[in-house]
C-alpha cells in the first residue's frame, strides 16, 4: 500500500458514521465500567483505562495516516 492509499483509506474508516457510533458506545462502555469499580479495585481499573486507551491509539493511528497523505500531497503540488 502506499501512502496515498492509506491516508484515503484512513480518512475513509475515520468518516465512517457506524464506525464513529462504534467506538464512541465502546468508550461510554469503559467510562461507565470505571464508574461502576470499587476504590481498591485498581487492577480492574488498569485493565479498563488500558483498553479506553487502546481506542484513542487506534484513533490517532487512523489521524496519522490521513495525515501524511495531506503531507505527502501539500509536499507534491
Amino acid at each position: 500500500m502506499s501512502v496515498i492509499s492509506d491516508g484515503e483509506n484512513a480518512t475513509r474508516l475515520l468518516n465512517d458514521e457506524f464506525l464513529q457510533r462504534v467506538l464512541n458506545e465502546l468508550r461510554e462502555d469503559y467510562k461507565n465500567r470505571i464508574m461502576q469499580t470499587q476504590r481498591g479495585d485498581q487492577e480492574l481499573r488498569d485493565e479498563i483505562y488500558f483498553d479506553f486507551q487502546a481506542i484513542k491509539r487506534f484513533e490517532e493511528k487512523l489521524k496519522t495516516y490521513r495525515d501524511r497523505k495531506t503531507f505527502l500531497k501539500k509536499r507534491v503540488i
